[in-house]
């Protein structure tokens, strides 16, 4: 987890299952901090803010694919503006929906 930052690249590590257990174990430890491996420390409010950042570019692509968009129409309109304030949001935010596209892309060929 890192907080007040966009996640790196195009999300290589995601998994919806794994990162919903990442985010249900940080916020089930009862601290008033929290201290990432890496970055920026804050609070559980940091960890929420990141956890509804990811549902929120999940649902984001997800019905950019279902609009029939392209990965590079979802980039230029997909702004999850409510995360601007994140670090790297300029930089990162269009690789997150890299990322998000190829692994909602994966999971519709698994099924």
């Amino acid at each position: 987890i890192s907080l007040g930052t966009l996640p790196f690249g195009p999300l290589a590590w995601y998994s919806e299952a794994d990162s919903k257990h990442t985010y249900d174990v940080a916020l089930s430890i009862n601290a008033d901090i929290a201290v990432p491996s890496h970055g920026t420390v804050g609070t559980q409010d940091d960890v929420r803010e990141l956890r509804q950042y990811m549902a929120d570019l999940r649902e984001g692509v997800t019905a950019g694919i279902e609009a029939g968009k392209s990965v590079e129409e979802m980039q230029k309109t997909l702004m999850l503006e409510d995360y601007a304030h994140f670090g790297f949001y300029e930089d990162r935010r269009p690789l997150n929906i890299l990322g998000m596209h190829r692994v909602l892309m994966e999971e519709r060929l698994a099924k």
